[in-house]
């Protein structure tokens, strides 16, 4: 799940101490920032505002109220398979940028190994013990409400196994029938969904059966073929900008 920082109460007026929730007191404190810095908060209607963080990290300084569609409004998770060498922390920091509510790792049939216990990774090394950190700086970076929880890798039976109902699956494919992310996004973004981008091997014929068996909407972002990397953000950017949830300057 997500992690934001929430207010007890909604602010009365601007300008004052506002106290926070448990909760929003845990997660004020494991970002690590000093006091005054510049933080997202949400209060109990849903809310967002921008506010000065306290020295106790009981309370914060609310000072402006943001507009409403700052965070997607449903969830918008990126399966994204394993890439070589480091790439992930790189689609970690910009996914956080773009929106993504949560990221979820992949074990496919072409993604890169991740390296066994007692291993030196080499061009392969594990970051998966980074990857929550990066995701906490690209959200306090880009002033995003909430934190995107960066999972443990699984495999794509195991993930598919735990997709809640309701949850549409959007397959970026480079292969078969697929439709133009383009000209669904305006729709897609209006709910729940997940994107499985494949690694620089592509989906295996066994995966797209079983993607398939599960309603998944096949779709492509056009006929230059991306880097696995690139058509993540690509995709995460086309939904972003359906929806207007880039964060707006102040």
């Amino acid at each position: 799940m997500s992690a934001s920082i929430r207010l007890l109460r909604t602010p009365e007026v601007l300008e004052q101490r506002c106290p926070l929730t448990a909760e929003g007191r845990e997660e004020l404190a494991r970002r690590g920032l000093p006091a005054g810095a510049i933080v997202t908060v949400t209060d109990p209607r849903g809310v967002h505002y921008r506010a000065r963080s306290t020295r106790d990290h009981g309370a914060v300084v609310p000072f402006a109220e943001l507009p409403a569609l700052i965070e997607p409004p449903h969830t918008r998770r990126l399966a994204q398979a394993l890439p070589d060498r480091e790439r992930m922390i790189w689609i970690v920091q910009k996914a956080v940028e773009l929106g993504a509510t949560a990221i979820q790792p992949l074990i496919t049939d072409h993604s890169a190994p991740r390296p066994g216990p007692g291993q030196d990774g080499g061009p392969r090394q594990d970051k998966s013990a980074t990857w929550p950190r990066v995701a906490r700086q690209a959200a306090h970076q880009c002033r995003r409400a909430r934190v995107p929880e960066v999972a443990e890798p699984l495999g794509l039976d195991e993930f598919l196994a735990g997709v809640p109902a309701g949850e549409t699956l959007v397959l970026l494919d480079v292969t078969g029938p697929r439709e133009a992310l383009f000209t669904l996004a305006d729709r897609l973004w209006r709910r729940p969904l997940t994107l499985l981008v494949g690694p620089e091997g592509g989906w295996s014929d066994r995966e797209r059966a079983l993607l398939n068996g599960r309603g998944a909407v096949a779709v492509r972002l056009g006929e230059r073929l991306l880097r696995t990397e690139t058509a993540a953000l690509a995709a995460l950017a086309l939904l972003a900008g359906a929806d207007g949830t880039f964060t707006p300057e102040e």
